[in-house]
């Protein structure tokens, strides 16, 4: 399936898949120290793999393109230490300011394929309501407040149903009819295919943009004894992840060992950090939830991500290894906690016409004040 998405990613997004070079980084060259590279790679990598494909000696940070090449010493880059770098000024209003924002997943009609869904049986009422339209929901109050400050904000998608690609899912499966000979089924294509090519032209259409900072939102559901979009859980927490985590057999393609060589040398890793620690905060204050913790029991946290502080974690998404510049992955609240999943199944406001829970309003208000505290704040990394 991993071919086949990456077949498709590089006919429909030729440019983003290989209108990038190494010689990009050139002028990083004598302005990255050794400590520096150090310290994220504690965070970058998860899998002990991942180290068939640089060397980092006193001088020299170099990538390959595979072991073999390592060990006949052919290097695909080669990265000249010196001093670190200052980090970037930020700005301190947001006006003029450029945020990107993509509201996850697809919601309504898809909300099935690609099991994003809360259908829960309460006291013989349904809680029913799906992830994507909470994002969605969340992102357009979210513009609305950043916009009244001035920022000039950029949607990855403008509607309920939609994603980035102009296709939707069955135009998609029209145009490319060799998809059924794999026997799948529509769920399968649909969660290992397009969703996969729509996440490319998602970060294609973010990193064009060229924003300040990106918020990635989503809402999260905990794994109980049974199906976690129709049982019910006693978790509830917030988390948020950053980019990193590169796992066994993710620095294989060029293009990941590419975005894995800007994370070492640009301030992009320790920005995301910066940003998504503040959002943590306050989801967390605004939510009256508290952060993960390792007996809430989250398996991906252990398997796929590395704890950078509690709440954060460093993980190798779609998007937070595709996007460049600082971002937050959010992940708020527990939909099938049966508190949540009460309070996000009522309607008692709207949002651009919309019916919907007032929860999305503090979710979005707690990315909003975050955005606002990281350009006023200049924090040490």
């Amino acid at each position: 399936m991993y071919k086949i998405l990456l077949h498709l990613a590089t006919l429909l997004f030729p440019c983003f898949i290989y209108s990038f070079s190494f010689q990009d980084f050139d002028s990083y060259q004598g302005r990255v120290s050794k400590q520096e590279i150090e310290n994220k790679l504690k965070y970058l990598i998860k899998a002990k793999e991942s180290q068939n494909y640089f060397l980092l000696t006193d001088d020299a940070f170099t990538i390959y393109a595979s072991l073999e090449d390592k060990q006949k010493g052919q290097e695909e880059y080669y990265l000249i230490l010196g001093s670190s770098n200052a980090l970037p000024t930020l700005k301190k209003s947001l006006a003029n300011c450029k945020i990107a924002i993509d509201p996850g997943h697809f919601g309504s009609e898809y909300s099935h394929l690609e099991q994003r869904f809360v259908e829960i049986n309460f006291q013989k009422k349904l809680l029913a309501f799906n992830e994507g339209d909470l994002t969605f929901l969340t992102a357009l109050y979210l513009k609305e407040l950043l916009e009244k400050e001035g920022a000039e904000v950029f949607l990855t998608r403008t509607k309920k149903a939609e994603g980035a690609l102009s296709q939707n899912f069955f135009q998609f499966l029209q145009t490319h009819p060799d998809l059924w000979l794999t026997k799948k089924t529509l769920a399968q294509l649909f969660r290992g295919i397009y969703n996969g090519v729509d996440l490319y032209a998602r970060a294609e259409k973010i990193n064009t943009f060229k924003p300040d900072v990106t918020v990635i939102i989503h809402y999260n559901a905990h794994d109980s004894e049974g199906e976690k979009y129709t049982c019910t859980t006693d978790k509830n927490y917030n988390m948020v992840f950053i980019p990193g985590s590169f796992g066994n057999g993710e620095l294989k393609e060029k293009k990941s060992r590419y975005e894995f060589l800007r994370l070492l040398v640009t301030s992009d890793f320790i920005l995301s950090k910066q940003f998504s620690k503040i959002v943590l905060k306050k989801f967390n204050e605004h939510l009256q939830i508290s952060s993960v913790a390792p007996s809430d029991g989250a398996r991906y946290l252990e398997t796929a991500s590395i704890e950078v502080e509690k709440g954060v974690y460093a993980r190798n998404l779609a998007l937070t290894r595709l996007v460049h510049g600082p971002l937050c992955y959010g992940e708020s609240l527990v939909q099938n906690n049966l508190a949540e999943a009460l309070r996000l199944s009522h309607s008692d406001t709207e949002i651009q016409g919309y019916p919907c829970s007032s929860r999305l309003k503090e979710v979005a208000l707690a990315y909003f004040q975050a955005i606002q505290e990281f350009f006023m704040q200049q924090d040490e990394p």
